[in-house]
C-alpha cells in the first residue's frame, strides 16, 4: 500500500462485514496479480480491502433481537 511520506498518525477503525462480503472479498483477491492500479486511490482501497480479509475477525450477536 502507498502511504504518503507526511503521515503523522493512524487510526483504527471499525466496520461490520457481512459473512458473504468476506467470501466475495477472498474470491476478489484470488486474482491480487491482476489488479492494475491507476491512480493512488486504488492503492487505498486495495489496502483497506486487504485489511478486512488479514485483520482478525469477532463475530456479532444478532443485534436486531438487543
Amino acid at each position: 500500500m502507498i502511504r504518503p511520506a507526511n503521515i503523522q498518525e493512524m487510526n483504527s477503525v471499525t466496520i461490520k462485514v457481512g459473512d458473504e462480503d468476506l467470501k466475495l472479498l477472498e474470491e476478489i483477491f484470488k486474482n491480487e496479480e491482476d489488479f492494475k492500479p491507476q491512480v493512488k486511490q486504488d492503492y487505498l482501497l486495495i489496502g483497506i480491502m486487504r485489511q478486512v480479509l488479514d485483520n482478525p475477525k469477532t463475530k456479532l450477536e444478532d443485534e436486531t433481537n438487543a
